[in-house]
This record gives structure tokens, sequence and C-alpha cells, in this order.
């Protein structure tokens, strides 16, 4: 928005995480190179050790041989499946012994009512031209057994509603749930 560029829609993929954790401390912090102007921001982008080290370098390495494959490719599919699988999916999930007693439902309310009022309702308020579409991704059904067993499922879930009723006092906003796909979340080839 500080670009004066006229933005006509945002797409925003709310996780409970932006909600619940501290609002001046974003889990993924932005990468503000990408969205400033001037050389060295330019020099940031292009000389990005992460891309150069991990992707440019072993890309560079394997082009003049067989290794390099298209995704669309049935091999590449077939490398993919797998890495994300129910048998991989169920040996990195660590899963917590006992059941603990249920947190109170307003466990993470102080953190999501900041981080509405600083980081989501004041871009809502100041840009009523632009249309919002806030999305809420499925997670695994691994992920809801351990909101269950730590005991947190209803702070979570009141985080939620709360979230989701303050958005809808907004007219240029849209809200799209998938918490309740559950023929995605339930599939641990997924």
């Amino acid at each position: 928005f500080d670009s004066d560029n006229q933005i006509e829609r945002v797409f925003w993929g709310l996780d409970v995480f932006q909600l619940i954790n501290a609002y001046h401390q974003p889990r993924y912090p932005l990468p503000e190179y990408l969205y400033q102007n001037g050389l060295v921001n330019k020099l940031s982008y292009l000389l990005n050790l992460d891309v150069l080290y991990n992707f440019s370098i072993p890309y560079i390495k394997n082009l003049n041989t067989q290794n390099v494959q298209s995704t669309e490719e049935p091999e590449s599919q077939k490398e993919r499946s797998t890495l994300y699988n129910r048998e991989n999916a169920l040996a990195s999930y660590d899963r917590p012994q006992d059941i603990q007693e249920s947190a109170s439902e307003n466990l993470y309310m102080e953190n999501v009512v900041l981080n509405m009022g600083h980081n989501i309702q004041p871009l809502l308020r100041e840009n009523p031209q632009t249309e919002f579409v806030f999305f809420f991704v499925p997670y695994s059904m691994l992920y809801w057994d351990r909101e269950v067993r730590r005991g947190t499922l209803d702070a979570y879930m009141y985080a939620l509603e709360y979230a989701i009723s303050q958005l809808f006092e907004y007219e240029n906003v849209e809200i799209y749930f998938f918490h309740d796909q559950w023929e995605t979340a339930e599939d641990l080839e997924n």
C-alpha cells in the first residue's frame, strides 16, 4: 500500500499462528528488500544466498546431466509422492503421550485482539477500496490430534471464531474457511 499502486485485491492466508503470536513479532518476517526500491535491495534479492546455494548452484551443476526434471514428468511426481505420504507423516509426528486438561478458551485472546487491532483491522479500515480475501487452509488430522492432546483445541477455535467475527464487520472482506475439509485433512498422503 505504501507503493501508491492501486491494490484491487489482497489474498491473505490467515493461520492461527498469525493470530496467537505476539502482534509485534511475526512468525515469518516480511522480506522487506522485496518491497523497497534501491540498488542494495535489488542486489539482496538477486544475490540471495539461500536461493543461490540451495537452488541455483545445484541446478547449474545438473544442467548438462539427466538429473534435471520437470515437475510435470512422471519421475518427479513419483519422487514427490515418496516425500509426502502417510508413512513419512506418521514417522515425523511426535504425538504427546498424555492428554492435557482443556485450557481456558481465553488462552490466546490477548494476542488475538492485539493482532487484529494492530496488524489486520487498520489495513481493512484504511483501504476500503481494496477487496481482502482471507482464507484458512485445512490442517492435517495430526495437527488436530496434537491440539486435542495439548488441551488447546477449544482456545484455538475460540481465537478463530473471534477473528472471523471481527472480519465480518468489514464490507471489503471475503472469508473462505477450509478447516472442515476432512477429505483433505484426513488423507495423510497430502
